[in-house]
């Protein structure tokens, strides 16, 4: 798309006043949506795994309140309880663990004097747990928990209550004033220049401990928290399912580089290194509903840009096919003679062409531009003449590729063929209204396809029913096969020929030769035959075929034998 466009979804607010995209926003928000999960006031998200649309299970380790990722896993503490556990040789009983975690107090012990700290890894508080790391880093990890819990000096009292309005939760680290939550929280405020102040001033879920299987937009910008609840709320309605783990790290890298828009989160991701798949696919989805609704506050139609979004505009990806394009640009600027790139935009966006016959349509409107580029009117279509348009021809027929070598056949036919079918299908189109009358192609204007020509559906020629009618006697059978089922041969005989002859006369399919009934054959009330007759191919029912005299007399003939013949089904003509 172009900068203009672009600069609108990277801005903030699409408008001239904020106000009115953060209110148009507001107004599109559900505020029922997932009430079991979602804090309005908080704009913080609780995984509940009782909802099929939510990715987090129950911690299969047995007493165990947390939630996994997947069915059957376990927890994020577990884990690193399994790997401990894994390391020391002693039993991997996660969940009694888990469960008692937040009840605990660090176990070093000093001279009889407890550490008060709370239980922060392996019964160790933070300050004694990474003091315990930093040793046996330095021995090459040859330093066990039981002798550093002999060694250990100091202890640390118990810490005062989080510094946020209501939570009682005591501070995770001796004068740091937030639990452990919160300082999660604060940690990746900080580097934007939030001080503890402002953060403690916002409004933030208490009660809890910071989960993996929780996340909060509290801290994103105003009109980016918006458009991240609002694209939440669009995946719920197509049955997407929200994953908290992706989320959060959205969420992260967006506070990270102060991104203020979905589209520039979405490049951020893009820009990555790293394989983050499942986050560039939710900021993909959600830059383009983004996108939708700024065009929509603004009133700006997407299709006027000379850069479409296939996307965003819900482009079908290809011809027979309900597939809606994820990705993909359509550059309408190789067309550079202008009334005729709008005359392609007009005519892809009426015709609602999709993405594969869009991109057809620029490669064949960018010949014919550069065609008229070296014509001395080919920028002011009511000028335009008979010479212009032999020009054009001319670009089409003698067109070669990148190495000199010409273009096949078929690829001259089917893009001057493209064009054509521009000018005649949108010759109503408000672009092409002041195009010349003078500038038209004639019948001898025209290049040959390139395909090879198929005899199958076609009549048979003159010269062969000719051959057929002079040898009619030759549709025979003979007297002992086993087609004649106990008739005369001479009646299978009679049929084969009478069939011919209507497959000859009729030019009707041979299933709606064979299920004529023996009243098909009629007369108008001049005297003049017809046949009337069923397509079950097109579903047309009584369809009536004015025939020849001569064609009814093969059809009486072969009335009056049939109907000698007792034992035949008396319904059928044939």
């Amino acid at each position: 798309m172009t900068a203009e466009f672009r600069q609108m979804l990277l801005t903030e607010s699409p408008g001239t006043e904020p106000g009115t995209y953060l209110a148009f926003l507001r107004q599109r928000i559900n505020r029922s949506w997932r009430p079991s999960e979602w804090d309005g006031k908080l704009w913080h998200f609780t995984s509940d795994p009782a909802n099929p649309l939510t990715a987090a299970y129950p911690c299969r380790a047995a007493g165990c309140p947390g939630l996994a990722r997947g069915n059957g896993a376990l927890c994020v503490p577990c884990k690193s309880a399994a790997r401990s556990s894994t390391k020391s040789g002693r039993s991997a009983d996660h969940g009694a663990d888990r469960t008692s975690k937040a009840a605990q107090r660090c176990t070093i012990t000093v001279s009889g004097q407890s550490c008060r700290a709370l239980s922060s890894h392996h019964g160790l508080c933070y300050h004694h747990y990474h003091a315990w790391r930093k040793r046996l880093t330095t021995t090459g990890g040859d330093y066990p928990l039981e002798k550093y819990q002999a060694t250990a000096r100091g202890v640390f009292p118990r810490g005062q209550q989080c510094a946020v309005p209501g939570c009682r939760t005591e501070e995770w680290r001796f004068e740091k004033a937030l639990c452990l939550g919160h300082r999660f929280q604060w940690k990746r405020l900080k580097s934007q220049g939030i001080t503890l102040e402002q953060f403690i001033a916002v409004p933030r879920p208490i009660g809890r401990q910071w989960s993996t299987t929780e996340f909060s937009l509290v801290d994103l910008p105003p009109i980016l928290r918006h458009e991240f609840l609002l694209t939440l709320q669009q995946r719920d309605q197509e049955g997407y399912r929200l994953d908290p783990w992706v989320l959060r790290r959205c969420i992260t890298i967006a506070l990270e580089h102060g991104a203020r828009t979905t589209e520039k989160l979405h490049q951020i991701m893009l820009a990555s290194s790293t394989d983050q798949r499942l986050q560039k696919g939710f900021t993909n989805y959600a830059r383009m509903w983004s996108a939708r609704w700024r065009y929509q506050h603004t009133g700006t139609d997407a299709r006027k840009d000379d850069v479409w979004d296939a996307a965003v505009l819900m482009l079908r990806a290809q011809s027979g096919s309900d597939t809606i394009c994820s990705k993909g640009t359509l550059d309408f600027r190789p067309v550079r003679i202008q009334w005729l790139r709008e005359a392609a935009k007009e005519y892809a966006a009426v015709f609602e062409l999709p993405a594969d016959r869009i991109r057809d349509l620029i490669r064949s409107c960018s010949i014919a531009s550069d065609a008229l580029l070296r014509r001395p009117y080919g920028t002011t279509p009511d000028r335009l003449g008979r010479a212009d348009a032999k020009a054009i021809f001319q670009a089409y027929s003698t067109l070669i590729t990148h190495d000199g070598a010409p273009r096949s056949e078929r690829y001259r036919y089917e893009h001057f063929h493209r064009f054509r079918r521009l000018l005649h299908e949108g010759r109503e189109l408000n672009a092409l209204q002041c195009l010349a009358p003078a500038f038209r192609f004639l019948a001898t204007d025209t290049l040959t396809s390139g395909r090879k020509r198929s005899t199958v559906n076609k009549s048979i020629p003159d010269e062969v029913i000719k051959v057929l009618d002079e040898n009619l006697h030759l549709f025979t059978v003979a007297e002992d096969h086993t087609y004649t089922n106990g008739r005369p041969a001479e009646l299978c005989n009679h049929m084969h020929q009478t069939i011919y002859q209507l497959l000859r006369d009729l030019g009707r399919r041979p299933s709606e030769n064979l299920g004529l009934k023996r009243n098909a054959l009629q007369h108008y009330d001049d005297g003049r035959p017809f046949i009337r007759y069923d397509a079950p191919k097109t579903g047309d029912i009584g369809l009536e075929l004015p025939i020849h005299h001569s064609t009814a007399d093969i059809i009486t003939s072969w009335l009056d034998r049939l109907n000698a013949v007792t034992d035949i089904e008396p319904g059928q003509l044939t």
